[in-house]
């Protein structure tokens, strides 16, 4: 097989660059947009009164901001301890698998600085030590 150089790969630059992107760039802004709509339509359904809320169309503008909704939200309906829930439970759960992701990455590191030194057998800086048995050679 033939080995290529560091030469014989050039990265397109400047225009060629931006429609070899494109595609992944009308995606992104497009889910950007739709984003961007979404929270814009939550926060000013939220702010309309029951009134407008019931009898109007789901897309008209509220016609007066009704900043009370978010008051009665919290006290009435207990959204207080409903977002102080969510935060537990989210940061319980970041904590749980960013841990794992961690020890994960970790050990891949470290077999892979264990490999490419080609310190398996458990002398030297002490950091392959514990991964002997792990790069044993099996006999033919």
């Amino acid at each position: 097989m033939e080995q290529l150089k560091k030469t014989d790969y050039r990265p397109a630059k400047g225009i060629a660059s931006f429609w070899g992107n494109a595609p992944v760039f009308g995606i992104l802004a497009g889910w950007s947009l739709f984003s961007l709509f979404s929270v814009f339509w939550i926060v000013s359904t939220s702010l309309k009164s029951d009134f407008e809320f019931t009898t109007r169309s789901p897309w008209a503008l509220p016609q007066s901001l009704e900043w009370i909704n978010y008051k009665l939200a919290w006290t009435i309906a207990k959204m207080g301890s409903y977002t102080l829930n969510s935060v537990i439970v989210s940061d319980n759960t970041a904590r749980t698998y960013g841990g794992g992701l961690f020890c994960y990455v970790n050990a891949e590191l470290t077999i892979n600085y264990c490999i490419v030194t080609g310190n398996s057998s458990g002398s030297g800086d002490g950091i392959c030590s514990w991964s002997s048995e792990l790069f044993t050679t099996i006999p033919e």
